[in-house]
């Protein structure tokens, strides 16, 4: 016989199962369609569960598309600890953080979509919704910095203010790649990192 436990076990993993099956539906429209034709119930009609389901979880589209986006954060903050290690000094963090972010959004079809797009768009979505991309990812890259083995020679500011400057720069990057920095190559992105991030830390 099932208890009460059991089956309050059952919802939650029918819930979960659902929940990805939504953003799924939902990344997967926002690579087939303009922008502009992200639609509920289109992604209803994909993840085959009914609207009125995805506007329980989501009440506005915006909502959906922002969930997609932190969906795609989570891959990169994986992808995060695994290049950028404790055993590194804080001017590598900076480099390789740098390195890892620009090249992260640079590939990721989500992000390359919604970038070619709207760039209008997507703006909001780094610096806005649920309280910013930008939000999210600061302190996750200023703690990366903090465990570096030479972390504890920086106070919080350096720290939380180089991890801005670098998701502003990469944020300008993204939206307007023609610079008059070389930056198509790792050793060049490493390079720049370099020259124009490590030298911010102390400032």
């Amino acid at each position: 016989m099932e208890t009460s436990a059991d089956l309050d076990r059952t919802s939650v993993a029918s819930a979960e199962a659902t929940t990805a099956r939504v953003l799924a539906a939902a990344r997967t429209t926002l690579l087939t369609y303009d922008s502009s034709a992200f639609t509920v119930r289109q992604v209803a009609k994909i993840a085959g569960v009914s609207e009125m389901t995805i506007y329980r979880r989501w009440p506005r589209k915006a909502d959906l598309m922002v969930a997609v986006v932190l969906f795609e954060i989570e891959r990169f903050v994986e992808q995060m600890e695994s290049r950028v290690t404790s055993d590194m000094t804080v001017e590598e963090v900076v480099v390789e953080g740098f390195l890892t972010t620009y090249r992260y959004v640079q590939t990721n079809p989500v992000f390359v979509r919604l970038i070619a797009a709207e760039s209008d768009k997507i703006l909001p979505l780094l610096t806005a919704g649920v309280g910013g991309v930008f939000a999210l990812l600061r302190p996750i890259i200023a703690n990366r910095m903090r465990s570096a083995k030479d972390g504890h020679d920086y106070t919080a500011d350096d720290l939380e203010g180089s991890a801005e400057v670098m998701l502003r720069i990469c944020h300008s990057l993204w939206l307007t790649p023609d610079s008059h920095f070389a930056l198509e190559t790792d050793a060049d992105l490493r390079a720049f990192a370099r020259r124009s991030l490590v030298p911010l830390l102390r400032i």
